[in-house]
């Protein structure tokens, strides 16, 4: 239903003249999350499968698609203002973001390879185009043209893995490799097989989600897309990626894990070290995010390394309150501009936020310590559960690792907060649209208080884990 909708959508905007108005599509995502919330409601069962069972909803999956839809509600109303500050109305970009929303949707309901490849590839041409979309810039169309490289070589590993698995399995269905995989008669020759098909699957994977050593297209593409853009792809794909992991590790990489876990314990350490290395010299506060964002990605690797019930649920308890606060840092950067509307591009324009608007200060300041998992904040509480996990399993290498960067990453964020509050560098006032000051001031909620409302959905995760087939 909620799909019908999204293509309802496309229909509308279709028949729209500019991006102008864009309020009616907020209403109607209202109503999308609405309808969807309904299907959960009148869904009791513990999954029901459609198109001949390549299709899973489940409440995991609703849940999911909730969480995706609130967060374009917030979305297109940030791009709305980016678009009237920069007086683009680009008639096209709604059509496209739809578009790539209903690729996301289905990613989450797929429980095969091959609709799950196709999904991937639609999301990934709708990412090349938005990175590009002004075509008027060189900048622009140079980091469209990387990200269609790399997006493109990452592709292929993906379906190679995939055409493997189709002809050593004779399906491309999740629960009958699935099946066929727990068979004890299996060979260690055709394990080694199966390693070998799953590992080009699972390196596809990494590149798409920037994790190091895969990310050196990430800065670029960060710069380079409109900042809106960059919004965009910094959540959602990475959303959508993380469940396609999530699945592939509950139903094949975890008879695996014995081989796999050492990959992600190597990408862990390299997101980690290259993200928090470079972040110290970033003066661009875009590509200071970006590598934030590669660093924060070690923790999900932590996450399928250690492979229990707990660090699977805290991937996503880490990953929901994550998508928020960068939703709030953007709508900051955005909407916020030195006088005279000039942009915010480097770390020391945020000098003297605090002097000339200290609510903004310290709403921005808040933001920040939740990312560097300050408590009580809820990023503090995403970091705690994860390190649980790992102290739990006994993984006490990772586990102190993981400890060691959470302190000395709080350094570069502490960079922010002192030039927010402590420079004397520049001497401007900023604009004080005291509007989208209490509207920023939602996502101050959400990083302070979003444990309070998380630790259902923490409860829901886990049973709807220990209520699952599958022995971890």
């Amino acid at each position: 239903m909620s799909i019908v909708m999204l293509i309802s959508l496309i229909i509308i905007s279709l028949k729209k003249e500019n991006y102008k108005n864009l309020m009616q599509m907020v209403i109607l995502g209202y109503i999308i999350t609405i309808v969807i919330i309904y299907e959960s409601v009148i869904n009791t069962e513990i999954g029901v499968f459609i198109w001949n069972y390549n299709i899973k909803l489940d409440n995991m999956t609703v849940l999911l698609k909730i969480i995706v839809l609130l967060f374009m509600i917030n979305y297109i109303y940030i791009g709305k203002r980016f678009f009237d500050y920069e007086k683009m109305y680009i008639k096209e970009y709604i059509i496209l973001i739809l578009i790539a929303i209903i690729s996301v949707l289905i990613i989450m309901m797929s429980r095969e390879f091959f609709i799950l490849y196709l999904a991937i590839e639609l999301q990934n041409l709708i990412l090349y185009i938005l990175t590009s979309l002004r075509r008027w810039r060189s900048k622009s169309i140079e980091g469209g043209m990387k990200y269609y490289i790399m997006g493109s070589f990452s592709s292929g590993l993906l379906i190679y893995g995939i055409i493997m698995l189709w002809g050593y399995f004779g399906t491309l269905d999740y629960i009958e490799i699935n099946y066929i995989i727990q068979d004890i008669t299996l060979k260690e020759l055709e394990f080694n097989y199966i390693k070998y098909m799953c590992f080009f699957l699972l390196i596809g994977l990494l590149f798409k989600l920037g994790v190091a050593p895969f990310h050196w297209w990430v800065p670029e593409i960060y710069e380079g897309a409109p900042i809106i853009v960059t919004l965009f792809f910094s959540i959602i794909p990475k959303l959508s990626l993380i469940v396609i992991l999530y699945n592939i590790y509950i139903y094949i990489l975890i008879y695996l894990n014995w081989f796999f876990s050492f990959i992600f314990f190597i990408v862990c350490i390299f997101s980690l070290i290259l993200g928090f290395i470079y972040s110290l010299y970033q003066k661009k506060i875009i590509k200071f995010l970006a590598y934030s964002s590669i660093f924060n990605a070690g923790f999900f690797m932590a996450c399928f390394n250690n492979g229990t019930y707990l660090s699977l649920i805290s991937v996503m308890y880490f990953f929901i309150p994550y998508m928020f606060l960068l939703l709030g840092i953007f709508f900051f950067l955005i909407v916020f501009r030195k006088i005279r509307y000039e942009k915010i591009n480097l770390l020391w324009d945020l000098s003297l936020v605090a002097n000339s608007n200290m609510l903004l200060g310290f709403i921005i300041a808040i933001l920040f310590f939740a990312l560097a998992g300050i408590p009580p904040l809820s990023g503090f509480f995403g970091k705690f559960f994860i390190l649980l996990s790992l102290f739990l399993n006994n993984n006490f290498l990772l586990f102190f690792i993981l400890m060691f960067f959470s302190v000395i990453s709080s350094f570069y964020y502490f960079r922010v907060i002192r030039f927010l509050f402590f420079s004397n560098k520049l001497d401007y006032i900023f604009l004080k649209p005291y509007l989208n000051v209490t509207l920023l001031s939602i996502y101050v909620f959400i990083a302070v208080f979003f444990i309070l409302f998380f630790d259902y959905i923490y409860l829901f995760f886990f049973n709807f884990l220990s209520f699952s087939n599958l022995v971890i």
